[in-house]
């Protein structure tokens, strides 16, 4: 997913993607797509990188439940297996 395309999307984009008969035709997933994107780049900014949040976090629980506050369409059962492929593929 391209984060600042996602989160840079004006209301009126969204509405021509939500006509758009081609796309997935739930609203709340599109405007999920949206708000994932800005509360990633919020993550990317407030951490400088996913590395330093991930690594902010005492309890994978935590970063679960953090997501799934942060996200939309994620909850801690999306969102913990989002983390442990992250953490891994962030592996030194």
């Amino acid at each position: 997913m391209k984060i600042g395309i996602r989160a840079a999307m004006s209301d009126e984009e969204l509405a021509r993607v939500e006509s758009d008969p081609n796309v997935i035709r739930s609203v709340r997933k599109l405007e999920a797509t949206v708000t994932n994107g800005r509360a990633m780049r919020d993550v990317l900014t407030e951490h400088r990188g996913l590395r330093a949040c991930l690594s902010s976090f005492c309890e994978p629980t935590d970063a679960a439940e953090d997501r799934a506050r942060r996200f939309k369409f994620l909850g801690p059962s999306g969102a913990s297996p989002l983390l442990l492929s992250a953490s891994r593929s962030l592996a030194p």
